[in-house]
């Protein structure tokens, strides 16, 4: 099976959870073999398994029962920055979840979301290709929290659950009733799958300006004194696996219009076309030395749409191919940062 990667931003307040619960999170993060750096790089992939199996051993601490669902709490629309230009078109919660089942693999690999209408409910279930990882508890909790407070930052009107479907046994009563007053509603355990019901009129209700309150976001995450250039980096950074890399968009994120954003990188002596190809670098740096993500995978990820396009940048970049950088690096096994790209 396919190893899965997703980004570092999904652990973006874990050391500070751990912090107030006087949790080590060096020695939790070293136990399933992730490096310290992943929890402060700006961007870098993890392996999804090792993203699971952290919730795991935090869950299994005497104090980090509730970090998984806290966790993704705090987990705010900014990840589903990439996914912008298609948000902006969505007015309705039928609308989101359209948009959201077919893009969802780009922000989350292997997970899939589907609905079941009935008469009087509908079921939003969350499968995933990897089933160990639907079968974690920790993954579940963190699942169905992060769906339901997405819910509620999107949704311009109240939410309510009418019920959550585990597909694991019951807790313990301590935890079930965590997640009774975390989700206010009906919880049934040892279910054929992951769910969340709702009255069927939800498919109906409005959403709030979902792109402007991304855009927003990612300009509130910014710095007042990033130069421009390391914001543009990061945001191609976001964008590249969902091919969101054009310098309109990212000028859309950033409330600019492109001519103006190309003006501002020209006084810092930056071209938009030199930052993409720096970006492009770091991560094929990244994926090639630290995954093992297949060529084309990579290519697409990079935001290119045929392997032979960015084989031929590879050689221009590193004078190697694909195969033979990733030879390379994984004989030097050094870590590979870079500051401007994130990676």
């Amino acid at each position: 099976m396919a190893q899965h990667y997703i980004s570092n931003h999904f652990l973006q307040h874990y050391s500070m959870l751990n912090q107030q619960q006087s949790i080590d999170t060096t020695r939790l993060v070293n136990q399933v073999g992730l490096p310290i750096h992943v929890l402060r790089q700006e961007y870098c992939v993890i392996p999804l398994q090792q993203f699971v199996q952290l919730l795991t051993v935090t869950r299994e601490h005497s104090r980090g029962r509730a970090i998984a669902l806290v966790l993704a709490k705090q987990q705010d629309i900014s990840i589903f920055g990439a996914l912008i230009p298609k948000l902006a078109q969505c007015h309705t919660v039928a609308m989101l979840l359209n948009v959201l089942q077919t893009y969802i693999q780009s922000i989350i690999p292997g997970l899939q979301i589907q609905q079941q209408q009935h008469v009087d409910n509908i079921m939003i279930q969350f499968t995933h290709s990897d089933r160990t990882i639907m079968g974690n508890i920790a993954f579940c909790e963190y699942a169905i929290s992060f769906a339901y407070h997405l819910l509620q930052q999107v949704i311009a009107a109240p939410v309510a659950i009418r019920s959550i479907f585990f597909p694991f046994n019951a807790p313990q009563q301590t935890q079930v009733q965590r997640y009774q007053d975390l989700f206010h509603c009906p919880i049934a355990f040892a279910q054929p799958s992951l769910s969340l019901c709702f009255h069927p009129d939800i498919l109906n209700y409005p959403t709030k300006n979902i792109a402007a309150a991304l855009q927003h976001k990612i300009s509130a995450e910014r710095g007042a004194g990033e130069p421009l250039h390391e914001q543009v980096a990061d945001l191609i950074s976001v964008g590249l696996a969902s091919g969101n890399i054009s310098i309109e968009w990212v000028a859309q994120a950033l409330a600019l219009t492109p001519r103006t954003l190309q003006r501002r990188l020209t006084n810092e002596k930056y071209g938009y076309s030199e930052i993409l190809a720096e970006v492009r670098q770091g991560h094929a740096k990244q994926f090639l030395g630290s995954t093992d993500y297949d060529l084309v995978s990579i290519a697409f990820m990079l935001g290119y749409k045929h392997l032979a396009t960015f084989s031929r940048e590879c050689k221009l970049w590193f004078g190697q191919t694909p195969t033979q950088l990733r030879k390379t690096l994984m004989q030097q096994k050094t870590p590979i940062h870079h500051k401007n790209t994130g990676i």
